[in-house]
């Protein structure tokens, strides 16, 4: 997959990397010299420019790859005016990262995909989840196990969960799904938030957009996610 990084602090230098390591095609941009030239041999590509100006912005390949990631650093104004670019470019897919709950609030609003919060989350686990598309955090529990959450495919959508085959093909325990609920930022805007739902039996139908928790080895999730 293409991912354009904009940001080369700690957080985005590391997401760059992972993803580079990973196999995947990774632009990374930064408006500092210095940083760029230490980043030249980690990452796929690095230009130097200041993401935040409309022109500079422009030019960059955004249609061209899968997701955009505004890694900026505690520059409320320049990240918001970023993110708010990309969107009159017309990118659909943005990650941004987050620092406290105003900003985050406002990067939902903007219809930001997803808003990370780097001392809770991680570049590591960022980079992770990206390399398994709709793969969405881990947990680990020993060298092989994790307890692992993910958008449930579009082929599960419909069947039930002993129907899904992940238990019995493929050594996956599920815990728990989540479902979408409409709730109030700080903003008091509206924004869709996941909920742990109960009573989860084989017979449970799986719907679109339910996060499903399970354990288990990620060489498992990947025969899983491979074989559908």
């Amino acid at each position: 997959m293409k991912y354009i990084v904009l940001g080369l602090g700690n957080f985005g230098a590391q997401v760059a990397s992972r993803l580079t390591d990973m196999g995947h095609d990774v632009i990374g941009v930064d408006s500092s010299q210095m940083r760029c030239d230490a980043l030249r041999d980690s990452i796929s590509g690095v230009i130097c420019m200041d993401s935040s100006q409309s022109e500079a912005l422009s030019s960059l390949p955004l249609l061209e790859v899968e997701i955009v990631i505004v890694a900026i650093g505690k520059e409320f104004a320049s990240s918001v005016q970023t993110v708010a670019q990309l969107r009159r470019l017309g990118v659909r897919r943005i990650i941004a990262r987050g620092f406290n709950a105003v900003h985050i609030g406002v990067l939902q609003t903007l219809g930001v995909e997803r808003v990370v919060f780097p001392e809770k989350d991680g570049a590591e686990l960022l980079a992770q989840s990206l390399n398994y598309g709709d793969f969405l955090s881990s947990y680990r529990i020993d060298s092989q196990y994790y307890i692992m959450q993910f958008i449930a495919p579009k082929q599960l959508v419909g069947h039930s969960i002993a129907e899904s085959g992940m238990a019995n093909d493929y050594e996956l325990r599920l815990i728990t799904i989540k479902q979408a609920q409409t709730t109030r930022n700080i903003l008091g805007l509206t924004h869709s938030e996941r909920v742990v739902i109960n009573n989860i039996t084989p017979q449970t139908v799986i719907e679109a957009g339910d996060i499903l928790v399970v354990y288990g080895t990620l060489k498992s999730y990947d025969s899983f996610i491979r074989s559908l």
